[in-house]
Protein backbone atom coordinates (compact mmCIF):
# COMPACT_ATOMS: atom_id res chain seq x y z
CA UNK A 1 0.00 0.00 0.00
CA UNK A 2 2.82 2.64 1.12
CA UNK A 3 4.59 1.96 -2.63
CA UNK A 4 1.33 2.63 -4.05
CA UNK A 5 1.17 5.63 -2.30
CA UNK A 6 4.61 6.58 -2.83
CA UNK A 7 4.57 5.63 -6.98
CA UNK A 8 1.45 7.86 -7.36
CA UNK A 9 3.11 10.63 -5.69
CA UNK A 10 6.30 10.65 -7.73
CA UNK A 11 4.45 10.69 -10.74
CA UNK A 12 2.51 13.51 -9.85
CA UNK A 13 5.48 15.36 -8.73
CA UNK A 14 7.52 14.71 -11.65
CA UNK A 15 4.29 15.22 -14.22
CA UNK A 16 4.29 18.68 -12.82
CA UNK A 17 8.32 19.21 -12.87
CA UNK A 18 8.56 18.32 -16.08
CA UNK A 19 6.52 20.88 -17.79
CA UNK A 20 5.64 24.49 -17.69
CA UNK A 21 2.65 23.77 -16.14
CA UNK A 22 -0.47 26.36 -16.96
CA UNK A 23 -1.84 27.96 -14.08
CA UNK A 24 -5.48 29.52 -14.51
CA UNK A 25 -7.61 30.45 -11.25
CA UNK A 26 -4.30 28.81 -9.41
CA UNK A 27 -2.04 31.86 -10.27
CA UNK A 28 -4.04 34.14 -7.77
CA UNK A 29 -3.16 31.71 -4.90
CA UNK A 30 0.45 31.21 -6.14
CA UNK A 31 0.92 35.16 -6.19
CA UNK A 32 -0.76 35.60 -3.04
CA UNK A 33 1.61 32.92 -1.31
CA UNK A 34 4.82 35.06 -2.93
CA UNK A 35 3.82 38.22 -1.19
CA UNK A 36 3.13 35.87 1.55
CA UNK A 37 6.96 34.90 1.32
CA UNK A 38 8.15 38.15 0.47
CA UNK A 39 6.96 40.71 2.82
CA UNK A 40 6.08 38.41 5.85
CA UNK A 41 2.79 39.27 6.28
CA UNK A 42 -1.03 38.55 5.01
CA UNK A 43 -2.23 41.22 2.87
CA UNK A 44 -5.44 42.86 2.96
CA UNK A 45 -5.63 42.68 -0.57
CA UNK A 46 -3.54 42.39 -3.64
CA UNK A 47 -2.80 45.80 -5.29
CA UNK A 48 -2.53 44.48 -9.13
CA UNK A 49 -5.31 41.48 -8.96
CA UNK A 50 -9.17 42.58 -8.59
CA UNK A 51 -8.03 46.28 -9.87
CA UNK A 52 -10.29 49.19 -10.56
CA UNK A 53 -10.47 53.01 -10.37
CA UNK A 54 -12.25 52.98 -7.60
CA UNK A 55 -12.13 49.84 -5.67
CA UNK A 56 -9.86 46.57 -4.06
CA UNK A 57 -11.29 43.62 -3.36
CA UNK A 58 -9.75 41.84 -0.62
CA UNK A 59 -8.79 38.77 -0.14
CA UNK A 60 -11.18 36.99 2.02
CA UNK A 61 -8.99 33.42 0.66
CA UNK A 62 -8.53 30.94 3.44
CA UNK A 63 -4.94 31.10 4.24
CA UNK A 64 -3.23 27.63 5.80
CA UNK A 65 -2.27 26.41 2.02
CA UNK A 66 -0.68 29.66 1.39
CA UNK A 67 1.43 29.43 4.67
CA UNK A 68 2.31 25.73 3.98
CA UNK A 69 3.91 26.83 0.79
CA UNK A 70 5.84 29.82 2.32
CA UNK A 71 6.98 27.68 4.52
CA UNK A 72 8.49 25.28 2.41
CA UNK A 73 9.93 28.08 0.14
CA UNK A 74 11.68 29.20 3.19
CA UNK A 75 13.07 25.54 3.77
CA UNK A 76 14.35 25.21 0.03
CA UNK A 77 15.40 28.79 0.32
CA UNK A 78 13.21 30.88 -2.24
CA UNK A 79 10.03 31.29 -4.83
CA UNK A 80 9.94 27.46 -6.52
CA UNK A 81 7.78 25.58 -8.71
CA UNK A 82 9.25 22.62 -8.08
CA UNK A 83 8.44 23.19 -4.38
CA UNK A 84 4.95 23.85 -5.31
CA UNK A 85 4.73 20.51 -6.98
CA UNK A 86 6.43 18.45 -4.31
CA UNK A 87 3.72 20.52 -1.82
CA UNK A 88 0.33 19.03 -3.37
CA UNK A 89 2.21 16.16 -4.63
CA UNK A 90 2.19 15.13 -0.83
CA UNK A 91 -1.12 16.31 -0.50
CA UNK A 92 -2.23 13.82 -2.80
CA UNK A 93 -0.47 10.97 -1.29
CA UNK A 94 -1.82 11.91 2.42
CA UNK A 95 -5.47 11.65 0.54
CA UNK A 96 -4.47 8.22 -0.81
CA UNK A 97 -3.22 7.48 2.92
CA UNK A 98 -6.85 9.02 4.73
CA UNK A 99 -9.10 6.96 2.10
CA UNK A 100 -7.30 3.70 3.03
CA UNK A 101 -7.42 4.34 7.10
CA UNK A 102 -10.70 5.43 6.70
CA UNK A 103 -11.87 2.61 4.41
CA UNK A 104 -10.37 -0.14 6.67
CA UNK A 105 -11.60 1.35 9.79
CA UNK A 106 -15.20 1.53 8.03
CA UNK A 107 -14.67 -2.14 7.08
CA UNK A 108 -11.33 -4.20 6.38
CA UNK A 109 -7.57 -4.22 4.82
CA UNK A 110 -8.86 -4.82 1.05
CA UNK A 111 -11.78 -2.16 0.96
CA UNK A 112 -9.35 0.23 2.17
CA UNK A 113 -6.75 -1.07 -0.62
CA UNK A 114 -9.81 -1.17 -3.39
CA UNK A 115 -11.06 2.42 -1.98
CA UNK A 116 -7.24 3.92 -2.56
CA UNK A 117 -7.55 2.76 -6.36
CA UNK A 118 -10.70 4.53 -7.34
CA UNK A 119 -9.69 7.49 -5.72
CA UNK A 120 -6.04 7.49 -7.83
CA UNK A 121 -8.06 6.71 -10.68
CA UNK A 122 -10.58 9.94 -10.45
CA UNK A 123 -9.21 12.58 -13.36
CA UNK A 124 -9.69 15.34 -10.89
CA UNK A 125 -6.72 14.12 -8.34
CA UNK A 126 -3.93 13.78 -11.00
CA UNK A 127 -5.04 17.17 -12.88
CA UNK A 128 -5.63 19.46 -9.82
CA UNK A 129 -2.46 17.78 -7.83
CA UNK A 130 -0.46 18.82 -10.94
CA UNK A 131 -2.02 22.25 -11.89
CA UNK A 132 -1.45 23.62 -7.77
CA UNK A 133 -5.64 23.81 -6.84
CA UNK A 134 -5.94 23.09 -3.22
CA UNK A 135 -8.96 20.94 -3.58
CA UNK A 136 -6.74 17.87 -3.31
CA UNK A 137 -5.27 19.38 -0.16
CA UNK A 138 -8.56 20.19 1.77
CA UNK A 139 -9.47 16.77 0.73
CA UNK A 140 -6.51 14.85 2.24
CA UNK A 141 -6.97 17.08 5.60
CA UNK A 142 -10.96 16.71 5.78
CA UNK A 143 -11.10 12.74 5.74
CA UNK A 144 -9.11 12.85 8.70
CA UNK A 145 -12.13 14.74 10.40
CA UNK A 146 -14.28 11.68 9.30
CA UNK A 147 -11.75 9.28 9.99
CA UNK A 148 -11.08 10.38 13.97
CA UNK A 149 -14.85 11.60 14.93
CA UNK A 150 -15.75 7.66 13.62
CA UNK A 151 -12.82 6.70 16.00
CA UNK A 152 -14.71 8.94 18.53
CA UNK A 153 -11.46 10.67 19.15
CA UNK A 154 -12.67 14.02 19.12
CA UNK A 155 -10.17 16.17 20.17
CA UNK A 156 -8.35 15.14 17.11
CA UNK A 157 -11.49 15.49 15.01
CA UNK A 158 -11.96 18.82 16.00
CA UNK A 159 -8.11 19.83 15.25
CA UNK A 160 -8.59 18.36 11.78
CA UNK A 161 -11.72 20.10 11.04
CA UNK A 162 -9.63 23.59 11.83
CA UNK A 163 -7.22 23.26 9.25
CA UNK A 164 -9.60 21.75 6.92
CA UNK A 165 -11.48 25.51 7.25
CA UNK A 166 -8.35 27.21 7.00
CA UNK A 167 -7.39 25.13 3.91
CA UNK A 168 -10.47 25.66 1.62
CA UNK A 169 -14.53 26.54 3.11
CA UNK A 170 -15.60 23.77 0.84
CA UNK A 171 -14.82 21.74 4.22
CA UNK A 172 -18.28 22.36 5.04
CA UNK A 173 -19.53 19.82 2.64
CA UNK A 174 -18.58 17.27 5.08
CA UNK A 175 -19.52 19.46 8.28
CA UNK A 176 -23.37 18.08 8.33
CA UNK A 177 -21.88 14.05 8.71
CA UNK A 178 -19.48 15.12 10.86
CA UNK A 179 -22.68 16.32 13.43
CA UNK A 180 -24.49 13.40 12.13
CA UNK A 181 -22.38 10.77 12.98
CA UNK A 182 -21.76 12.32 16.70
CA UNK A 183 -25.73 12.44 17.09
CA UNK A 184 -26.89 9.21 15.55
CA UNK A 185 -23.50 6.83 15.26
CA UNK A 186 -25.74 3.58 14.41
CA UNK A 187 -28.43 2.25 12.59
CA UNK A 188 -30.46 1.78 15.34
CA UNK A 189 -30.31 5.70 16.39
CA UNK A 190 -31.67 6.78 12.90
CA UNK A 191 -34.76 4.68 12.54
CA UNK A 192 -35.58 5.57 16.09
CA UNK A 193 -35.33 8.89 15.36
CA UNK A 194 -37.67 8.37 12.54
CA UNK A 195 -40.36 6.58 15.02
CA UNK A 196 -39.81 8.61 18.14
CA UNK A 197 -38.09 12.01 17.27
CA UNK A 198 -38.51 13.95 20.59
CA UNK A 199 -37.69 11.25 22.65
CA UNK A 200 -34.89 9.98 20.80
CA UNK A 201 -33.80 13.72 20.60
CA UNK A 202 -33.45 14.71 23.87
CA UNK A 203 -31.35 11.03 24.66
CA UNK A 204 -29.03 11.67 22.08
CA UNK A 205 -28.78 15.32 22.84
CA UNK A 206 -27.14 14.79 26.27
CA UNK A 207 -25.01 12.15 25.25
CA UNK A 208 -23.35 14.23 22.01
CA UNK A 209 -23.19 17.47 23.52
CA UNK A 210 -19.82 16.54 25.25
CA UNK A 211 -18.35 15.54 21.73
CA UNK A 212 -19.70 18.31 19.72
CA UNK A 213 -18.26 20.81 22.27
CA UNK A 214 -15.10 19.42 22.13
CA UNK A 215 -15.09 19.25 18.16
CA UNK A 216 -16.42 22.88 18.02
CA UNK A 217 -13.94 24.41 20.52
CA UNK A 218 -10.69 22.73 19.11
CA UNK A 219 -12.04 24.03 15.53
CA UNK A 220 -12.70 27.42 16.71
CA UNK A 221 -9.05 27.54 18.40
CA UNK A 222 -7.32 26.62 15.66
CA UNK A 223 -9.14 29.04 13.60
CA UNK A 224 -8.90 31.98 16.22
CA UNK A 225 -5.94 34.01 14.47
CA UNK A 226 -7.58 33.94 11.24
CA UNK A 227 -11.25 34.57 12.93
CA UNK A 228 -9.63 37.60 14.63
CA UNK A 229 -7.79 38.98 11.33
CA UNK A 230 -10.96 38.90 9.11
CA UNK A 231 -12.97 40.74 11.35
CA UNK A 232 -10.17 42.85 12.40
CA UNK A 233 -9.88 44.49 8.49
CA UNK A 234 -13.29 43.07 6.69
CA UNK A 235 -15.81 42.98 9.29
CA UNK A 236 -17.74 39.98 11.17
CA UNK A 237 -19.64 38.97 8.04
CA UNK A 238 -16.14 38.00 6.54
CA UNK A 239 -16.42 34.80 8.91
CA UNK A 240 -19.27 33.43 7.25
CA UNK A 241 -19.63 30.12 5.11
CA UNK A 242 -20.86 31.61 2.15
CA UNK A 243 -18.75 34.75 2.03
CA UNK A 244 -20.53 38.38 0.63
CA UNK A 245 -17.78 40.21 -1.47
CA UNK A 246 -17.37 43.47 -0.44
CA UNK A 247 -14.52 46.00 -1.86
CA UNK A 248 -12.53 48.76 -0.42
CA UNK A 249 -13.44 52.11 -2.09
CA UNK A 250 -10.91 54.02 -2.97
CA UNK A 251 -10.68 57.41 -1.27
CA UNK A 252 -8.03 60.23 -2.23
CA UNK A 253 -7.35 61.46 1.52
CA UNK A 254 -6.11 57.82 2.26
CA UNK A 255 -3.25 56.33 1.04
CA UNK A 256 -4.71 52.64 2.38
CA UNK A 257 -8.21 52.77 1.25
CA UNK A 258 -9.60 52.18 4.54
CA UNK A 259 -6.92 49.65 5.63
CA UNK A 260 -6.70 49.48 9.13
CA UNK A 261 -3.01 48.07 9.66
CA UNK A 262 -0.30 49.47 7.20
CA UNK A 263 1.79 46.31 8.00
CA UNK A 264 -0.49 43.75 6.28
CA UNK A 265 -0.23 45.42 2.97
CA UNK A 266 3.46 44.79 2.01
CA UNK A 267 3.39 47.73 -0.24
CA UNK A 268 1.54 50.47 -0.21
CA UNK A 269 -0.75 50.63 -2.86
CA UNK A 270 -0.71 53.17 -5.49
CA UNK A 271 -2.93 55.97 -5.71
CA UNK A 272 -5.87 56.22 -8.57
CA UNK A 273 -4.91 59.58 -10.31
CA UNK A 274 -8.80 59.72 -10.97
CA UNK A 275 -10.46 62.25 -8.87
CA UNK A 276 -13.83 61.39 -6.91
CA UNK A 277 -15.87 63.84 -9.65
CA UNK A 278 -14.21 61.79 -12.72
CA UNK A 279 -15.38 58.34 -11.04
CA UNK A 280 -18.64 60.22 -10.49
CA UNK A 281 -18.74 61.10 -14.46
CA UNK A 282 -17.28 57.96 -15.74
CA UNK A 283 -19.92 55.71 -13.91
CA UNK A 284 -22.52 58.16 -15.23
CA UNK A 285 -21.02 58.26 -18.56
CA UNK A 286 -21.31 54.18 -18.80
CA UNK A 287 -24.46 53.70 -17.48
CA UNK A 288 -25.60 50.24 -18.84
CA UNK A 289 -29.02 49.89 -20.34
CA UNK A 290 -31.19 46.90 -19.63
CA UNK A 291 -31.80 45.35 -22.80
CA UNK A 292 -28.81 42.86 -22.90
CA UNK A 293 -28.63 39.46 -24.36
CA UNK A 294 -29.17 36.60 -21.75
CA UNK A 295 -25.31 35.61 -20.94
CA UNK A 296 -24.31 32.23 -19.03
CA UNK A 297 -21.63 31.81 -16.70
CA UNK A 298 -19.19 28.87 -17.75
CA UNK A 299 -16.85 27.05 -15.94
CA UNK A 300 -15.76 23.29 -17.29
CA UNK A 301 -16.31 21.83 -13.68
CA UNK A 302 -19.60 22.81 -13.95
CA UNK A 303 -22.24 20.35 -15.27
CA UNK A 304 -24.56 23.49 -16.20
CA UNK A 305 -22.19 24.69 -18.67
CA UNK A 306 -20.70 21.55 -19.55
CA UNK A 307 -22.77 17.99 -19.62
CA UNK A 308 -20.03 15.93 -19.77
CA UNK A 309 -18.00 17.47 -16.64
CA UNK A 310 -19.25 14.71 -13.82
CA UNK A 311 -17.42 11.87 -16.42
CA UNK A 312 -14.34 14.22 -16.77
CA UNK A 313 -13.72 15.19 -13.58
CA UNK A 314 -14.78 11.47 -11.67
CA UNK A 315 -13.85 9.14 -14.35
CA UNK A 316 -15.99 6.05 -15.52
CA UNK A 317 -14.17 3.67 -13.18
CA UNK A 318 -15.87 5.27 -10.01
CA UNK A 319 -19.05 6.54 -11.49
CA UNK A 320 -19.98 2.75 -12.79
CA UNK A 321 -19.02 1.10 -9.31
CA UNK A 322 -20.87 3.70 -6.90
CA UNK A 323 -24.20 3.27 -9.09
CA UNK A 324 -23.92 -0.65 -8.94
CA UNK A 325 -24.48 0.16 -5.20
CA UNK A 326 -28.26 -0.31 -5.44
CA UNK A 327 -27.87 -3.90 -6.56
CA UNK A 328 -25.48 -5.33 -4.18
CA UNK A 329 -26.51 -6.86 -0.54
CA UNK A 330 -26.66 -3.98 2.16
CA UNK A 331 -25.22 -4.36 5.60
CA UNK A 332 -25.41 -2.26 8.67
CA UNK A 333 -22.08 -1.35 8.32
CA UNK A 334 -22.66 0.76 5.16
CA UNK A 335 -25.18 3.23 7.36
CA UNK A 336 -21.53 5.74 8.18
CA UNK A 337 -20.91 6.05 4.80
CA UNK A 338 -24.28 6.57 3.35
CA UNK A 339 -24.72 9.17 6.05
CA UNK A 340 -21.22 11.36 4.50
CA UNK A 341 -21.97 10.88 0.20
CA UNK A 342 -25.78 11.68 0.90
CA UNK A 343 -25.26 14.54 3.29
CA UNK A 344 -22.55 15.65 0.97
CA UNK A 345 -24.33 15.33 -1.93
CA UNK A 346 -27.15 17.46 -0.39
CA UNK A 347 -24.66 20.52 0.85
CA UNK A 348 -23.42 20.51 -2.67
CA UNK A 349 -26.84 20.75 -3.97
CA UNK A 350 -27.90 23.91 -1.63
CA UNK A 351 -24.47 25.69 -1.79
CA UNK A 352 -24.16 25.02 -5.41
CA UNK A 353 -26.79 28.11 -6.10
CA UNK A 354 -23.43 30.33 -5.18
CA UNK A 355 -20.98 27.94 -6.90
CA UNK A 356 -22.80 27.58 -10.10
CA UNK A 357 -22.39 23.87 -9.09
CA UNK A 358 -18.88 23.52 -9.93
CA UNK A 359 -17.59 19.46 -9.06
CA UNK A 360 -13.91 20.57 -8.43
CA UNK A 361 -15.23 21.49 -4.73
CA UNK A 362 -16.86 17.93 -4.66
CA UNK A 363 -13.48 16.60 -4.51
CA UNK A 364 -13.37 17.10 -0.79
CA UNK A 365 -16.27 13.87 -1.23
CA UNK A 366 -14.27 11.78 -3.25
CA UNK A 367 -12.69 9.56 -0.49
CA UNK A 368 -16.02 8.71 0.23
CA UNK A 369 -17.54 7.65 -2.49
CA UNK A 370 -14.26 5.76 -3.29
CA UNK A 371 -15.32 4.07 -0.54
CA UNK A 372 -18.50 3.35 -1.74
CA UNK A 373 -17.14 2.06 -4.82
CA UNK A 374 -14.97 -0.38 -3.24
CA UNK A 375 -18.02 -1.93 -0.94
CA UNK A 376 -20.01 -2.53 -4.17
CA UNK A 377 -17.43 -4.37 -6.14
CA UNK A 378 -16.65 -5.97 -2.92
CA UNK A 379 -20.28 -7.82 -2.60
CA UNK A 380 -20.37 -8.60 -6.26
CA UNK A 381 -21.12 -12.28 -7.18
CA UNK A 382 -17.83 -14.29 -7.69
CA UNK A 383 -19.59 -14.48 -11.81
CA UNK A 384 -19.14 -10.65 -11.65
CA UNK A 385 -15.46 -10.94 -10.45
CA UNK A 386 -14.32 -9.98 -13.93
CA UNK A 387 -15.92 -6.50 -13.95
CA UNK A 388 -14.44 -5.58 -10.89
CA UNK A 389 -10.81 -6.34 -12.70
CA UNK A 390 -12.14 -4.08 -15.34
CA UNK A 391 -13.18 -1.18 -12.88
CA UNK A 392 -9.72 -1.68 -11.23
CA UNK A 393 -7.55 -1.20 -14.30
CA UNK A 394 -9.44 1.11 -15.79
CA UNK A 395 -8.88 3.68 -12.20
CA UNK A 396 -4.88 2.77 -12.72
CA UNK A 397 -5.43 3.45 -16.66
CA UNK A 398 -7.06 7.20 -16.27
CA UNK A 399 -4.57 8.23 -13.75
CA UNK A 400 -1.86 7.45 -16.37
CA UNK A 401 -3.91 8.60 -19.08
CA UNK A 402 -4.91 11.53 -17.66
CA UNK A 403 -1.66 13.06 -16.16
CA UNK A 404 -0.01 12.75 -19.53
CA UNK A 405 -2.65 14.54 -20.76
CA UNK A 406 -2.05 17.47 -18.37
CA UNK A 407 1.48 16.96 -18.31
CA UNK A 408 0.95 17.76 -22.46
CA UNK A 409 -1.90 19.68 -22.68
CA UNK A 410 -1.93 22.05 -19.42
CA UNK A 411 1.18 24.15 -20.49
CA UNK A 412 1.38 27.67 -21.18
CA UNK A 413 1.21 28.03 -25.25
CA UNK A 414 4.17 29.62 -26.72
CA UNK A 415 2.33 32.73 -27.37
CA UNK A 416 1.30 33.40 -24.62
CA UNK A 417 4.69 33.43 -23.24
CA UNK A 418 6.48 35.36 -26.10
CA UNK A 419 2.94 38.02 -25.27
CA UNK A 420 3.76 38.00 -21.39
CA UNK A 421 7.58 38.93 -21.90
CA UNK A 422 6.33 41.42 -24.67
CA UNK A 423 3.96 43.18 -21.51
CA UNK A 424 6.49 43.00 -19.19
CA UNK A 425 8.98 44.72 -21.18
CA UNK A 426 7.05 47.31 -23.31
CA UNK A 427 4.07 48.08 -21.38
CA UNK A 428 4.37 50.51 -18.85
CA UNK A 429 3.48 49.53 -15.03
CA UNK A 430 0.35 51.88 -15.33
CA UNK A 431 -0.75 49.42 -17.69
CA UNK A 432 -3.84 48.12 -17.00
CA UNK A 433 -4.66 45.03 -19.26
CA UNK A 434 -8.34 43.14 -19.88
CA UNK A 435 -8.32 39.27 -20.75
CA UNK A 436 -10.28 36.35 -19.48
CA UNK A 437 -6.77 34.95 -17.85
CA UNK A 438 -6.14 37.93 -15.48
CA UNK A 439 -4.45 35.99 -12.42
CA UNK A 440 -1.66 34.37 -15.12
CA UNK A 441 -1.86 37.80 -16.57
CA UNK A 442 -0.59 39.59 -13.59
CA UNK A 443 1.41 36.33 -12.20
CA UNK A 444 3.73 36.84 -15.46
CA UNK A 445 3.87 40.09 -16.56
CA UNK A 446 3.45 42.41 -12.83
CA UNK A 447 0.53 44.18 -14.51
CA UNK A 448 -2.75 44.99 -13.66
CA UNK A 449 -5.29 42.61 -15.06
CA UNK A 450 -9.41 43.05 -15.28
CA UNK A 451 -12.15 40.35 -16.46
CA UNK A 452 -15.40 39.29 -14.33
CA UNK A 453 -13.68 39.77 -11.11
CA UNK A 454 -13.18 43.28 -11.28
CA UNK A 455 -15.83 44.57 -14.13
CA UNK A 456 -19.29 44.19 -13.65
CA UNK A 457 -20.48 41.38 -15.64
CA UNK A 458 -23.25 43.45 -16.50
CA UNK A 459 -20.74 45.77 -17.82
CA UNK A 460 -18.81 43.01 -19.88
CA UNK A 461 -21.89 42.17 -21.44
CA UNK A 462 -22.51 45.87 -22.34
CA UNK A 463 -19.05 46.38 -23.74
CA UNK A 464 -19.29 43.07 -26.01
CA UNK A 465 -22.47 42.98 -27.78
CA UNK A 466 -23.98 46.58 -26.96
CA UNK A 467 -21.71 49.30 -27.34
CA UNK A 468 -20.39 50.51 -30.42
CA UNK A 469 -16.48 52.76 -30.42
CA UNK A 470 -18.21 55.73 -27.99
CA UNK A 471 -19.30 52.72 -25.48
CA UNK A 472 -16.22 51.22 -25.37
CA UNK A 473 -14.28 54.03 -24.56
CA UNK A 474 -16.66 55.37 -21.77
CA UNK A 475 -16.14 51.65 -20.33
CA UNK A 476 -12.42 51.63 -20.69
CA UNK A 477 -12.70 55.15 -18.64
CA UNK A 478 -14.86 53.98 -15.71
CA UNK A 479 -12.10 50.62 -15.19
CA UNK A 480 -9.09 52.21 -16.49
CA UNK A 481 -8.42 49.78 -18.95
CA UNK A 482 -5.71 50.83 -21.08
CA UNK A 483 -4.79 47.29 -23.62
CA UNK A 484 -7.02 44.41 -24.85
CA UNK A 485 -5.04 41.03 -24.13
CA UNK A 486 -6.73 38.43 -26.91
CA UNK A 487 -5.56 34.95 -27.76
CA UNK A 488 -7.36 32.61 -29.96
CA UNK A 489 -8.02 29.74 -28.27
CA UNK A 490 -10.08 31.86 -25.67
CA UNK A 491 -12.03 33.84 -28.80
CA UNK A 492 -15.41 31.45 -29.46
CA UNK A 493 -18.33 32.08 -31.99
CA UNK A 494 -20.89 33.85 -30.44
CA UNK A 495 -23.74 33.35 -32.50
CA UNK A 496 -25.45 30.45 -30.73
CA UNK A 497 -24.19 31.03 -27.20
CA UNK A 498 -23.45 33.94 -25.18
CA UNK A 499 -20.78 33.75 -21.98
CA UNK A 500 -17.85 35.83 -20.28
CA UNK A 501 -15.47 32.76 -20.60
CA UNK A 502 -13.88 34.34 -23.16
CA UNK A 503 -14.07 36.79 -25.92
CA UNK A 504 -16.83 36.86 -28.72
CA UNK A 505 -16.24 36.79 -32.08
CA UNK A 506 -18.48 39.40 -33.17
CA UNK A 507 -16.78 41.98 -30.47
CA UNK A 508 -13.12 41.00 -32.05
CA UNK A 509 -14.59 41.51 -35.44
CA UNK A 510 -16.07 45.05 -34.92
CA UNK A 511 -13.36 46.13 -32.87
CA UNK A 512 -10.69 45.95 -35.67
CA UNK A 513 -13.05 48.52 -37.26
CA UNK A 514 -12.28 51.18 -34.36
CA UNK A 515 -10.26 53.89 -34.45
CA UNK A 516 -9.00 54.56 -31.56
CA UNK A 517 -7.86 51.32 -31.00
CA UNK A 518 -4.70 49.83 -32.26
CA UNK A 519 -2.94 46.24 -32.61
CA UNK A 520 0.54 46.77 -31.28
CA UNK A 521 1.62 43.13 -31.29
CA UNK A 522 0.55 39.58 -33.14
CA UNK A 523 2.31 36.82 -32.99
CA UNK A 524 1.04 33.00 -32.39
CA UNK A 525 -2.55 33.31 -32.30
CA UNK A 526 -2.23 36.19 -29.50
CA UNK A 527 -2.63 39.53 -30.08
CA UNK A 528 -2.28 43.05 -27.98
CA UNK A 529 -4.38 45.79 -28.49
CA UNK A 530 -4.07 49.26 -27.26
CA UNK A 531 -6.60 51.78 -26.37
CA UNK A 532 -5.44 55.33 -28.18
CA UNK A 533 -7.46 57.76 -25.44
CA UNK A 534 -6.48 56.10 -22.30
CA UNK A 535 -2.57 55.62 -22.97
CA UNK A 536 -2.03 59.11 -24.35
CA UNK A 537 -2.89 60.59 -21.04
Amino acid sequence: MWTLIIIVGLLIYFMGVGSNVYLGDEAYHYRLTQIIYQTGHRPVYDNLMHWTPFSRMPILTDILWHYGLALMWLCVGGVNQAAAQAYNAGFAALLIMGTYLLGKELYDYKTGILASVFVIGVPMLSALSITLHQDVAVASIAVFVLYFAYKRQYVLAGIFLGLSLLMKRSTYYVVPALFLLIMLPKTDSLLLLLKRPLSMLRKRFWKAVGPVVIVIVMALFIQSPDWYFRIKNFGTSSILPILPIPQFHVDNLSSQHHLQDKRLVGKSPELSTTTSKDQTRNSAEAEVPRNLPKTQVYDISSPISNPLAPVEFFGIPLIAAVLLYPFIKKSRKDYPILLICISGIIAYIIVGIKTWWMLRYVMILVPYFGILAARSIRCLPYRAGFLSKILLVGCILQFIVISIYVWKKRQIPAGLTNAYQYIKTNLPKEAVIMTPRTYQATLYTNRRAQWGTAYSYVDLAFLFWRSDEEGMLKIARKYGTTHFLISRDRVYDDRNRKNTHGYPLSFVIKMHKWSNVRNIYEKSGVSIWEIIPMCSK
